[in-house]
């Protein structure tokens, strides 16, 4: 049996499922409070848990990372930029997996889909284990909780970072 991965999904920057469900609504029975959006937002971060933060600093962008957990509800969170350009980070027990995808042009069906890794081989794959689930992947793009905040960090700061990982294209690959 095939297991989708949620986070492979084309996913406009306010279209992420918050559930296991897909229902949109929280996994848990309190959301976190939610700031209300300034009509000059450049990047928002949401939580899976239902946190909103706009144009966050790196130090909320840090702190956020080190919130997640690998229980349902509480293991994900996306960085949009206004353009719909996103980075996004799952939290399993074994480590990150980091995705980071940049529309053409505003054209929501053109972009570049990738996953972060660590420049070693790839040949082995690994899940990232969720309590349910796992999301695949290969071991090399099992990241450390750090490295997935500079992979963040990088998204605001025009990309200064990003350099040190290899980047695998989603869409060459069978195995997103």
């Amino acid at each position: 049996m095939k297991v989708q991965s949620r986070m492979s999904e084309v996913r406009r920057p306010f279209d992420f499922q918050s559930s296991p469900s897909g229902s949109g609504e929280p996994a848990t029975k309190e959301a976190a409070p939610t700031a209300q959006a300034p009509p000059d937002w450049k990047f928002v971060l949401k939580f899976q848990r239902g946190e909103t933060i706009y144009d966050p600093s790196d130090e909320q962008i840090a702190r956020g990372i080190r919130s997640l957990r690998v229980v349902e509800g509480d293991s994900y969170c996306i960085l949009s930029r206004r353009d719909g350009d996103y980075v996004q980070t799952i939290c399993g027990a074994n480590g990150f997996h980091v995705e980071w995808q940049a529309f053409h042009g505003g054209d929501w069906n053109k972009y570049d889909h990738f996953k972060a890794g660590y420049p070693e081989a790839r040949d082995r794959r690994e899940r990232c284990q969720k309590a349910v689930y796992g999301v695949p992947g290969f071991e090399n793009e099992l990241l450390h909780r750090n490295d997935a905040t500079t992979i963040f960090l990088a998204f605001i700061h025009s990309g200064k970072g990003r350099e040190q990982f290899v980047w695998r294209r989603m869409s060459d690959d069978e195995l997103h």
